[in-house]
């Protein structure tokens, strides 16, 4: 239930929105380099708020074997053309 609520009131939220929209107006003007940069901090800006706010997750631990593997498929995918 928590997950479902936003207070938009919170500053850190809406630093966030400042963030992106910053980086959408950036876009417009055609600035694209500078967009990416900006769009790179707000989606870190936005990933650290939610670390802060939800809870933990519970998690299944994986095996050092499972580890490895899920390595080793994500090197295997990147491979690909």
């Amino acid at each position: 239930d928590r997950l479902l609520r936003v207070d938009p009131a919170s500053p850190s939220l809406q630093a966030v929105s400042q963030r992106f929209s910053a980086s959408a107006l950036a876009l417009k003007r055609g600035q694209t380099a500078a967009s990416r940069e900006l769009l790179d901090g707000a989606a870190a800006a936005l990933a650290e708020v939610l670390r802060a706010e939800l809870p933990t997750g519970t998690g299944i631990p994986r095996s050092a074997e499972r580890a490895a593997l899920d390595g080793a498929l994500r090197d295997a995918v990147r491979r690909v053309p």
